[in-house]
């Protein structure tokens, strides 16, 4: 990570999987090191200061990333939501 950058933009999670939206990523329990099935808020980026982030829980396979990479890009315009 580029140290002169003290922002992250975050995706939040939410084991509230009844309130999925049509952009939000669905993970396992166990992917990423969750407890429960969850969602990753893709339309909810959030700025986070570095220093305030705690250790990881897991990591997330490839696909999985790069599945929340398109979300992302739709959700910020970079890509057409269809």
């Amino acid at each position: 990570m580029d140290q002169a950058v003290q922002t992250l933009l975050v995706v939040p999670t939410s084991s509230r999987i009844d309130l999925r939206r049509a952009n939000d990523i669905l993970l396992e329990a166990g992917e990423g090191g969750l407890d429960h099935p969850s969602i990753v808020e893709v339309d909810l980026l959030i700025p986070v200061l570095k220093d305030e982030l705690l250790d990881p829980l897991g990591q997330l396979r490839d696909f999985r990333v790069l599945a929340i990479r398109q979300a992302i890009a739709r959700a910020v315009g970079l890509v057409d939501r269809s």
